[in-house]
């Protein structure tokens, strides 16, 4: 797999995770979502004091990984 593979996955990824459903201008959530207070969230899913770019650099390592 590719650098742009690898890109193109990440970004078809992010892009299920709000489905449009043509009945209103704003996309809502799938219903995978879990609803959680703001103070849940916090800590929850990706850390914020990783540049994100070190996110993408990190996920692209691990798919490599996989596919080798």
């Amino acid at each position: 797999m590719d650098t742009a593979e690898i890109i193109a996955h990440i970004a078809s990824r992010a892009n299920g995770s709000l489905s449009n459903t043509g009945d209103t201008d704003r996309p809502r959530r799938s219903p995978g979502h879990v609803i959680m207070s703001h103070a849940a969230h916090r800590g929850h899913g990706r850390s914020r004091t990783k540049p994100a770019i070190m996110r993408l650099l990190d996920t692209m390592l691990r798919l490599r990984a996989r596919t080798d």
